[in-house]
């Protein structure tokens, strides 16, 4: 992964990292939950691809919130020798989390459900981005391994991510069928169906 640098860079994107930094810093008590939020807004804002300018947006915000944040006695060299490490750390996370996905996506697309349920796992449990397209391509996984439990656990935990996303309700629907639990099925496709008319109407 390559960022842009040099100071033209800077002049032309530095809105867009303050931006980013005075919107983590807001939100947040310290540079771990910091960096958490800001990979959150990234993956809300950009589905899962960390693109050059976002990451580099969260890496401003990480750097200012452990500067304002975060007293070090060691003073402010020291500061800034830890945060590059721990930002090549964190890129290097990212990166192999994204690889986890995209083999996944690879398999899922043919069909191969066993290795893109690995995969997806493997994403998840990495922790570095939240996605509910994931949560719902391994439901669909669960669902294809005939694992209607799971399924359900996954359908319910997009919704937690994207409380208004029609295709959560009907995953969650899906599952509640095979689990044989009919009414809470139609429930869920009611409100899926709900969802869904409203946002066309918008």
């Amino acid at each position: 992964m390559e960022f842009a640098t040099g100071s033209n860079w800077k002049r032309q994107k530095q809105p867009i990292l303050m931006y980013w930094a005075k919107k983590i810093l807001e939100r947040t008590r310290g540079p771990e939950e910091a960096l958490e939020i800001s990979i959150y807004l990234n993956d809300k804002m950009a589905g899962t691809q960390v693109d050059t300018l976002a990451a580099c947006g969260q890496y401003a915000a990480f750097m200012t919130s452990c500067i304002v944040l975060q007293q070090s006695a060691e003073g402010p060299a020291v500061i800034l020798k830890n945060q590059r490490l721990s930002f090549q750390m964190w890129t290097n996370q990212i990166q192999e989390t994204l690889n986890s996905k995209k083999r996944g996506d690879a398999a899922f697309r043919c069909k191969d459900f066993a290795n893109a349920l690995s995969y997806y796992t493997q994403f998840i449990d990495g922790g570095t981005t939240i996605s509910p397209t994931v949560f719902a391509r391994r439901c669909l996984c669960y669902l294809m391994s005939e694992m209607p439990q799971e399924a359900l656990g996954d359908a319910m935990q997009a919704q937690v991510i994207a409380l208004e996303w029609p295709t959560a309700f009907y995953l969650q629907a899906a599952a509640l069928f095979s689990l044989a639990m009919d009414n809470d099925a139609q429930e869920s496709l009611k409100d899926g169906t709900s969802l869904e008319t409203q946002r066309h109407r918008n």
